[in-house]
């Protein structure tokens, strides 16, 4: 297995790294770190010499940005690319290219405004991502999971997300099921192997219900999946799902459809 790392030079996108490393750590997965910079920029001018210097110049930064972060990763099986263009775009890409079973990145960077870079790039990622994606908060935190939320609506992607969570969990971690308005579906049928799994039945709208619920709980993670693929990127990810990425504090573990 291998796991996209997204660094954007930032503090914040780099306490995402402690979490990558101990899930590499636990799946025996292979690190890939990477940054995206602007190395096509100035290419509508021409081969100027000053142009190719800059970006070669700017190449030779982030390579050694990243064999910085490299450095960091003692014992973890890694290596890195730089990749250029539109981030979000060349994020899926290099994470198709590869096979990434995993993408993570936090959910803001050098904008410090999360609602705003979650929206421009992360929320982008998660709607063409062939593989879950891991967002992890600027809040410090355990890079180890042990108490999870996991909101299930009934949806085929929603209970296939349980049956996709069982690797990215520690041993004994303590999953809470959360169904908002009736009972179905049976809740006491659902399990994650390995896990403790407990359920709850709440009444309300979804999101605010998450929300509340993650806030008196404060989970490790919040686990939430995608709907699926459609001409309206807002669909992609499903309004409840948006909501909670764009307000929740704690890091989200989402799931993109099982392709057929």
């Amino acid at each position: 297995m291998r796991i996209l790392l997204s660094l954007d030079g930032s503090p914040n996108s780099e306490s995402a790294l402690p979490v990558a490393l101990a899930m590499a750590r636990r799946l025996q997965a292979e690190v890939l770190l990477v940054r995206v910079g602007d190395l096509d920029a100035g290419k509508s001018f021409g081969a100027q010499p000053s142009i190719v210097a800059g970006r070669k110049h700017e190449q030779e930064e982030l390579r050694t940005y990243l064999e910085g972060q490299q450095k960091l990763c003692e014992g973890v099986e890694s290596r890195f690319r730089v990749l250029s263009g539109e981030p979000w775009e060349s994020l899926v890409k290099a994470a198709s290219k590869e096979a990434c079973g995993l993408i993570v990145m936090a959910s803001s960077g050098r904008t410090g405004v999360s609602r705003w870079l979650l929206g421009s790039v992360a929320e982008s990622v998660i709607r063409q991502s062939p593989c879950p994606v891991l967002l992890v908060r600027a809040a410090p935190g355990g890079a180890e999971f042990h108490k999870v939320l996991a909101p299930v609506d009934g949806s085929p992607p929603s209970l296939a997300a349980l049956d996709r969570l069982s690797p990215f969990l520690p041993a004994g971690a303590e999953v809470t099921l959360l169904r908002v308005g009736d009972a179905a579906p049976d809740l006491e049928s659902l399990q994650v192997p390995g896990a403790t799994v407990t359920s709850r039945v709440m009444p309300g709208q979804p999101a605010e219900v998450i929300l509340a619920l993650a806030t008196e709980e404060k989970p490790d993670l919040i686990v939430m999946s995608t709907r699926g693929r459609s001409t309206l990127s807002r669909l992609l990810v499903g309004s409840c799902t948006e909501k909670v990425m764009h307000q929740a504090r704690r890091p989200l573990l989402i799931f993109p459809p099982v392709r057929q």
